[in-house]
């Protein structure tokens, strides 16, 4: 996807450097504590990423859909990344989407709740329980975004290709995304 990660760093350093008064910043300390936070970020992507990526794509070559659950940031982040998808590669709006615990609300949308006003806007996993589970097929993907690594790994009783899914810590909204987990373990043959 695209991404403005080089750009904000840029920007920050030179922000910094732009507004320091007396003494000017460490321009490389910064970059180094850019690389530590990046390290700390990503370092369990390096195994789960080249998986999820394959699962995705596959879910893509069989004609299959790519949904995200998620909630708080990771379930933001989701949304934001799919929503790329249209506009970017010109995928039909319905082949990737996200869902967030809590919606449009966790999404502090200023215009509150707007999943009447499309289908395509119900966002919050209780959509995606009504709206998408009935509808899963085994080339479908569902991807839980979470903040944890603690794994939670789905029973794979039921063809599932099973992939790293991780519980939140501490997150009220654990229960929810537990719940929804379970409700597709009971409702058939799906690919999470």
């Amino acid at each position: 996807m695209k991404g403005g990660t080089a750009t904000l760093i840029l920007l920050d350093c030179i922000g910094a450097a732009a507004t320091a008064a007396a003494e000017p910043p460490d321009t490389l300390a910064m970059l180094l504590q850019y690389q530590h936070v990046q390290a700390q970020t990503y370092q369990h992507a390096l195994t789960n990423m080249p998986t999820i990526m394959s699962m995705a794509a596959q879910s893509l070559l069989d004609q299959g859909h790519i949904y995200y659950l998620g909630s708080g940031s990771e379930g933001c982040i989701g949304c934001i990344d799919l929503s790329e998808m249209p506009d970017t590669y010109g995928a039909p709006f319905d082949q990737s989407r996200a869902f967030v615990v809590g919606g449009w609300t966790t999404l502090k949308n200023r215009d509150g709740d707007i999943s009447g006003r499309n289908p395509l806007l119900r966002i919050d996993t209780e959509h995606f329980a009504t709206d998408i589970v009935p509808t899963l097929r085994p080339a479908d993907s569902v991807i839980v975004m979470t903040s944890s690594s603690t794994t939670a790994p789905l029973p794979n009783d039921m063809g599932l290709r099973q992939q790293d899914v991780s519980a939140y810590e501490g997150c009220e909204d654990d229960a929810e995304l537990i719940g929804i987990l379970a409700d597709l373990e009971e409702s058939g043959d799906h690919t999470v």
